[in-house]
């Protein structure tokens, strides 16, 4: 176990599997304020100071600053449909953007559609959660309902995976803004799986990390995302 300080204007980068504790000050992970985490493997957070924890397990490094980039303060409301390359932060961006959302008192929904490397429901499927608190780490929700897709890549069955969207949306009721996450398919027929995605939902807001070629908000991908290598995603999906 290490005794971390964490100065103020400084994250800690800490790469599961870890435990921390916070042992004074207050400490923040994508927006959302904590006392202990478990970090998954192949999961990697920023903790923001001025804190001092207590940390068992990992892999550690600070930075000056914050993870989150700036122009990643956006102002959303209603549906906003996120997409990005793997490894490009998409799922940081959501949870940063839940986090906001629910600390300024908005109902929340997260709709997972990253088939294979969802944060939410089990490998294969597309599925969506009731947020209620700020929440670190994404697979720390328990997910209302799925659409048991079969594939963990869209790739091959898109009209398979818009039914189980469209059938996600009809269920999905009573909220101020609905976080989609999106598979890092940005190539090929995988632009035109997205141009779908934006027909059915009809996002107020499609924030897009990188320029991929579809029209968005163009918003920096996060220098500090951790490139999965093929193993780890393997790792990850059995986690889940």
């Amino acid at each position: 176990m290490l005794i971390v300080e964490v100065p103020r204007g400084h994250s800690l980068l800490l790469d599961g599997p870890a435990k921390v504790s916070v042992l004074s000050g207050e400490c923040s992970v994508f927006g959302a304020k904590i006392k202990e985490l478990e970090v998954p493997e192949n999961k990697r957070v920023a903790l923001k100071g001025a804190c001092r924890l207590l940390v068992d397990g990992g892999t550690l490094s600070l930075i000056k600053g914050s993870a989150i980039p700036e122009d990643w303060n956006v102002t959303v409301k209603g549906k906003v449909l996120i997409i990005g390359e793997m490894d490009s932060g998409k799922s940081v961006l959501s949870t940063f953007l839940i986090n906001r959302q629910v600390y300024d008192g908005k109902r929340v929904v997260f709709l997972d559609l990253d088939c294979g490397q969802s944060d939410l429901g089990p490998p294969g499927t597309l599925a969506y959660a009731y947020v209620r608190e700020p929440v670190p780490i994404l697979q720390n929700l328990t997910y209302e309902n799925f659409f048991f897709f079969g594939a963990t890549s869209p790739t091959g069955w898109e009209d398979w995976f818009i039914t189980g969207v469209a059938k996600l949306l009809n269920e999905i009721k009573d909220y101020d803004t609905l976080i989609i996450n999106t598979p890092g398919w940005t190539s090929g027929r995988g632009i035109q799986l997205l141009e779908s995605l934006i027909e059915l939902v009809e996002p107020n807001y499609v924030l897009s990390l990188g320029d991929i070629g579809v029209k968005a908000t163009v918003l920096s991908p996060s220098p500090y995302a951790k490139a999965r290598k093929r193993s780890e995603r393997l790792s990850t999906r059995n986690y889940l």
